[in-house]
């Protein structure tokens, strides 16, 4: 039998190496753009269509996942990782380049789906803190790699930050091949309840509430990737800090979310998600639009810090309203529908942003990222928790 630890060891660290590719994206857009004599709009279309497939592909993999199991899409991801780096490094233009981080947003979709899935199912009774863990180690990946790409892109060349995750990804690829679904399954108590219909199951998520659900996973998403996939570009542009600066700005503000998790993930447990997910999106929104208005390089930091620590702190409560929307025997569907509408739907925001900034300015393509964080926390008000939503979770 496979130790429960290691295998979310294997899950967390698959979780880092995911942030990890999709995020080396956002300090490098600047000198992208200035490589290829690009737009704002033009440069924002690459995070756009990495951050869209990685939420398109999110909801056939968590129905894959359920089928074939976790290991097999986690490790078909890690993978297609691997293809993507190649592509990156051997691109001669926009095109080539586009379609490599479309593939790389394809393997990126399969994480999350499947390892939030094994998590919750592993860890039914310490969920808060299983998740704060794994969150804590996706937190990793995406800390480490804006400062990373900044440095290594303004010193060497923007196609290099991602030759240095092929290592992690052949050691995890490696790591996977010990394990096996079958073997997992020995930890896994499943819900009692007679005959069961996949289709069945899916059908009973058919309700007010569970679009309810799905507004609120979509504007988290608008705002979230929006603000950190743009930070970079907006420190630059706005505040006229160098790109490496605004890369650790950014790293920063997600290391300011570790904490976060753990808190997080241990009030979660105890209050149930609604609270925890209204006040700390609260402060997000509040962080956001002073992150808009501010002159002052300082004064960035410090709301950036408050954004990332908010937001990340509402994440394991965010894990744990999905987890309650139905039983496990779906549970990689809707981790996939989660990761669809704050990955896939999330990426708009990036597209719209860089339109805004080119018709009108950051600040106003900013204040529209407070807004959306604004409407998320009106939806979770209106969202209903019952005292069997905590106890299932």
């Amino acid at each position: 039998m496979i130790s429960k630890k290691r295998v979310l060891y294997f899950a967390s660290f698959s979780h880092t190496i995911t942030h990890a590719m999709t995020l080396t994206l956002a300090p490098l857009l600047p000198l992208i753009r200035s490589d290829l004599g690009l737009t704002n709009a033009e440069t924002a279309s690459f995070a756009f269509i990495s951050f869209l497939m990685y939420g398109a592909l999110a909801l056939p993999s968590g129905l894959i996942s359920d089928r074939i199991g976790s290991l097999k899409v986690i490790r078909i991801g890690l993978i297609l990782f691997l293809v993507s780096i190649a592509g990156i490094y051997l691109s001669k233009g926009p095109l080539t380049l586009w379609i490599s981080l479309l593939l790389l947003g394809i393997g990126a979709g399969a994480y999350h789906p499947a390892g939030l899935s094994l998590v919750s199912r592993l860890y039914q009774k310490d969920m808060g803190k299983a998740m704060g863990f794994n969150g804590l180690l996706g937190n990793l990946g995406e800390a480490s790699s804006p400062i990373i790409a900044a440095a290594v892109g303004v010193y060497i060349g923007w196609k290099y930050p991602y030759l240095l995750w092929g290592l992690p990804i052949l050691v995890l690829l490696f790591m996977s091949l010990s394990m096996k679904d079958s073997k997992i399954k020995d930890h896994v108590k499943e819900e009692d309840g007679g005959k069961y219909s996949y289709i069945q199951e899916t059908r009973k998520l058919v309700s007010k509430d569970f679009i309810l659900y799905i507004l609120i996973l979509l504007f988290r998403g608008l705002f979230y990737t929006g603000t950190v996939l743009l930070l970079t570009t907006f420190a630059k542009d706005v505040l006229s800090l160098k790109v490496l600066i605004g890369g650790l700005i950014t790293t920063i503000l997600i290391v300011s979310g570790m904490p976060g998790q753990i808190l997080g993930g241990k009030i979660s447990d105890k209050l149930g998600y609604k609270k925890p997910l209204l006040i700390f999106t609260t402060f997000s929104s509040i962080s956001i639009a002073l992150i808009a208005n501010t002159t002052s390089a300082i004064i960035f930091l410090i709301f950036s810090i408050l954004m990332g620590f908010s937001y990340f702190a509402a994440q394991p409560a965010q894990n744990m309203l999905t987890a309650s929307m139905s039983s496990t025997k779906i549970r990689g569907l809707l981790y996939g529908f989660s990761s669809l509408c704050i990955f896939g739907f999330g990426s708009f925001a990036v597209s719209v942003g860089g339109y805004i900034a080119d018709i009108l300015t950051w600040r106003a393509a900013f204040y529209m990222l407070a807004a959306f964080a604004l409407i998320d926390v009106f939806l979770i008000y209106l969202k209903r928790e019952k005292k069997e939503d905590i106890k299932q979770t």
